[in-house]
């Protein structure tokens, strides 16, 4: 996705230079233009996010808490999608060999992921993208999670440190019995915080922020330092 510019926001209606849209829950009706447009963020791929086909047909009215899945449109005046946004939990928190089983439901409901976000090229650099992933943002934060991650390439890396993420070629995540670094191939992954409680912190001895507070017991102090095997302080 590429970097857009500022809007301006009144009653959740989005205005930028004469264009105005509005952002809700991609509908049943909106499947097919949704496939279309979400596709966008991935183009390389045949079907980069098939799931999303069953879960706006059938379960769209879903609440957050329960699915862990939130797909969003971005609706101009006309009713045309000019946007789509898929967000759900990360595929590491179930899948990282560093992550005990006991962790993976407790994180499941703390860590969420923007798995894609993208806009028709007729309507790009008017502020859809930034706004989705704030809608988002706000959606997941409501419904308790406390930290929204994303995967991009590291020439969009301005863009996302102007909306408040971290760029680094990893994360750390501290968990009650250690530290566990999320790298996915070769993207950047970002991560911001959604919660108080959950500070990305810099670390000496780790080259990229570390996410505490997303578990009890897991909160560092200020002088918290890595020997290369624990955290000390």
């Amino acid at each position: 996705m590429r970097p857009l510019n500022r809007t301006s926001h009144h009653r959740g209606l989005h205005r930028m230079r004469g264009f105005s849209f509005t952002m809700r829950k991609a509908h049943p009706t909106d499947v097919n233009q949704f496939m279309t447009l979400i596709a966008l963020a991935d183009p390389d791929h045949p079907d980069p996010y098939g799931e999303a086909r069953e879960f706006v047909l059938t379960r769209h009215g879903a609440p957050l808490e329960g699915e862990g899945l939130l797909a969003l449109v971005a609706v101009d005046e006309t009713g045309k999608l000019v946007g789509a946004l898929l967000a759900g939990i990360p595929k590491w928190v179930f899948t990282h060999v560093g992550i005990p089983t006991q962790f993976e439901i407790p994180l499941s409901r703390r860590v969420a992921n923007v798995h894609g976000v993208a806009v028709h090229p007729e309507y790009r650099y008017k502020g859809v993208g930034r706004s989705l992933i704030r809608q988002a943002e706000e959606e997941f934060k409501a419904a308790g999670w406390r930290v929204m991650t994303l995967e991009h390439p590291a020439h969009l890396d301005d863009y996302y440190a102007r909306l408040g993420y971290t760029n680094h070629n990893a994360i750390v995540v501290n968990l009650p019995s250690s530290l566990i670094s999320v790298r996915i191939d070769d993207t950047r992954v970002s991560a911001r915080s959604l919660h108080p409680r959950a500070r990305l912190a810099s670390v000496f001895g780790i080259p990229g922020p570390v996410i505490n507070g997303l578990l009890p017991g897991t909160d560092m102090p200020e002088n918290a330092w890595f020997d290369g095997r624990r955290l000390r302080s």
